[in-house]
């Protein structure tokens, strides 16, 4: 499982107050739920895959995490990019190692 933070992932479900920190019960869910794409840059095609869970990370103001599994069939090696998708918007690739 690897664990992503970031900032911007849109409105929750249950809505949060704007400056409120996020509660744990029930976790402040994004909605739609994010996909996680894995790639080589004009080799592969995306393999994505929907995040065990993307949300509010509880007890922080503005802070979101994206929980995913690595797909087994995700390309290998030390550059792939990799994207969070929510609701039709990519982020900006952040290049990892997957053995």
């Amino acid at each position: 499982m690897i664990v992503f933070y970031a900032v911007g992932l849109g409105q929750t479900v249950p809505p949060l107050a704007t400056g409120a920190a996020a509660g744990s019960d029930p976790l402040p869910k994004t909605d739609p739920t994010a996909q996680v794409c894995f790639y080589r840059f004009g080799i592969d095609t995306n393999v994505c895959v929907p995040a065990d869970y993307s949300g509010a990370t509880p007890t922080y103001v503005g802070l979101y995490q994206v929980n995913v599994k690595v797909p087994a069939n995700a390309p290998k090696g030390d550059a792939i990019n990799m994207t969070i998708n929510v609701g039709g918007l990519r982020s900006d690739p952040v290049t990892l190692a997957i053995q």
